[in-house]
């Protein structure tokens, strides 16, 4: 149940600061852009460290 909840957190994640980059990126805030960029980057890694982390806690 837990990797579905990471699964789709993830996803909204990713959606959510993909449409915000691209948005900064069209208004020319390429600077505010590439910290969100890291920001979201992140998230994700720490996302799949967790759902690795509850794969190897059930075996």
């Amino acid at each position: 149940m837990l990797n579905l909840l990471y699964t789709v957190s993830s996803l909204a994640v990713t959606v959510f600061f993909g449409v915000l980059v691209w948005d900064l990126i069209s208004l020319e805030e390429k600077g505010v852009a590439a910290v969100i960029s890291l920001i979201w980057f992140t998230i994700i890694i720490v996302f799949l460290t967790l759902v690795e982390g509850e794969k190897k806690g059930k075996r």
